[in-house]
């Protein structure tokens, strides 16, 4: 299922989103990822942090300086990095 990027970008304003994750599959045109990605990125103005993982070549190939891209196993480890910036910046 694709979810059409104006819901969320509409959804992450409404909830206040601090993190967008996305998942590419490796049947996704890469050019499309790539596009789609930065359209995200540009109407969110960075009210919150874009994350990508999957299969996608475009995501092992082209990383956007703009996005954050993870494998599966590394979700965890960067959710506990996330909270603790965050957690520096609010006491700080």
């Amino acid at each position: 299922v694709q979810t059409p990027l104006l819901d969320i970008v509409e959804a992450a304003r409404v909830q206040r989103v601090d993190i967008i994750a996305l998942s590419f599959s490796v049947a996704m045109n890469p050019r499309q990822a790539l596009d789609g990605l930065a359209e995200l990125h540009t109407r969110l103005g960075g009210s919150a942090e874009l994350w990508a993982g999957g299969s996608n070549a475009a995501l092992k190939r082209r990383r956007p300086p703009y996005v954050r891209v993870f494998e599966l196993a590394d979700l965890a480890g960067a959710i506990a990095e996330w909270r603790a910036r965050h957690a520096a910046v609010s006491a700080g």
